[in-house]
């Protein structure tokens, strides 16, 4: 696990209230959704491999806490997050937000049953109009 100072999570913090106070509040929630995916090298160029797991792996990997009952903290929402937060809020959001509603992804399963995502070409253009561009202004990350 890495650490980071008091002043340096106080800076970070004020930083990300900055963001959300810029761009539209719901849509910035798919943010992390979009990272898990890159982070598991989900691109354009192929379907690749990404399940449910991946989302636990990338919240155990950068917003779990200390805490039984709300272990994750969302950077985003400034919030923390039930245990069950990959499952049913991040894959769901995943699903019918980034994929169905906004067609940023697409989905599919492979011979076995295993779930695969492609990125769509345009999808830094869906993302920046989506998540980044509020009352005309665009604000970058």
């Amino acid at each position: 696990m890495k650490y980071v100072s008091a002043a340096q999570l106080t800076e970070a913090l004020q930083q990300l209230a900055s963001f959300r106070s810029a761009v539209n509040k719901q849509a910035a929630q798919h943010v992390l959704a979009f990272l898990a995916l890159r982070r598991k090298g989900i691109d354009a160029s192929r379907f690749a491999l990404y399940q449910e797991k991946d989302d636990f792996d990338f919240f155990d990997e950068f917003a779990r806490v200390d805490g039984p009952d709300t272990p994750y903290f969302d950077p985003i929402a400034g919030l923390m997050r039930i245990a069950t937060h990959p499952h049913s809020n991040v894959a769901t959001a995943r699903k019918g937000t980034f994929f169905h509603s906004w067609n940023a992804a697409e989905q599919d399963t492979d011979d076995q049953g295993n779930e695969r995502w492609r990125l769509n070409q345009d999808y830094l253009s869906i993302l920046k109009k989506k998540i980044l561009t509020k009352a005309g202004r665009v604000t970058h990350i």
